[in-house]
């Protein structure tokens, strides 16, 4: 009897997946069988990246072929790349920060900026490593309040260096824009710029990065709140 792929995928049927009663067909890892005179080629789909549950069913797949009556020749297994782990959900904390201080306030106004800047002058007395993120893209006040008229610099990597001032690591909108350049952003573009902030900057290890939002809610607190935890947080009104 002529040993044929359908043949072989019965076979396979019988094949546990580890861990499990269903088998490995079942779990649509077996995408094509080819049968010649120098013996069985299986093609598999591995649905894990790890690699001791890839040995073993392979193990099992190379067993199961050669165990069959009609049989001759080797079982050769070609394996499609392992999927990509998934990417976690939900905030991630930005490496080497400890905490994350956010200042808000319902409306424009109020001393906000001034209180952000302050409390991160405060805290910069008490601990060694502070940063202070001006998310205030639409009026980024904070560059004004430390005396600082240099631009951040970008390195070879693409990564933002943070400006030193007071003992403060900041970034501000501010140091990429003109004092009288208006920003009138909306939604992708703001995103886009407070995620660089977050993930993009080159903050180093810090004891607590202030963030300075905008006044109101809005794609930035948005933002914010859907990447990284926040440790607390300070309502001025």
């Amino acid at each position: 009897m002529v040993l044929t792929p359908q043949a072989i995928l019965e076979a396979l049927r019988r094949v546990p997946y580890p861990g499990f009663t269903r088998d490995l067909v079942s779990f649509g890892m077996v995408k094509d069988i080819d049968v010649s005179s120098a013996g069985v080629r299986v093609h598999l789909a591995p649905t894990t990246a790890q690699q001791d549950v890839v040995e073993r069913i392979v193990a099992s797949v190379r067993a199961a072929v050669e165990a069959m009556p009609d049989f001759t020749g080797r079982v050769e297994i070609v394996q499609a790349p392992p999927p990509a782990p998934a990417r976690p959900r939900g905030p991630q904390p930005i490496p080497g920060v400890r905490s994350v201080l956010a200042v808000a306030s319902g409306k424009g106004g109020v001393g906000k900026s001034t209180v952000a800047t302050n409390l991160a002058l405060a805290l910069a007395t008490l601990r060694p490593a502070i940063g202070l993120m001006d998310a205030d893209v639409y009026g980024p006040s904070v560059p004004l309040m430390l005396g600082i008229d240099e631009k951040a610099r970008t390195r070879e990597d693409r990564r933002i260096v943070p400006v030193e001032k007071h003992g403060l690591r900041v970034i501000s909108m501010g140091m990429f824009v003109g004092e009288a350049t208006p920003v009138i952003w909306r939604g992708p573009m703001i995103t886009k710029l407070i995620t660089e902030f977050l993930r993009n900057v080159e903050w180093g290890e810090l004891d607590i990065l202030v963030l300075d939002l905008p006044p109101g809610t809005g794609d930035v607190q948005l933002t914010l709140t859907q990447q990284v935890p926040l440790t607390g947080g300070i309502i001025v009104t």
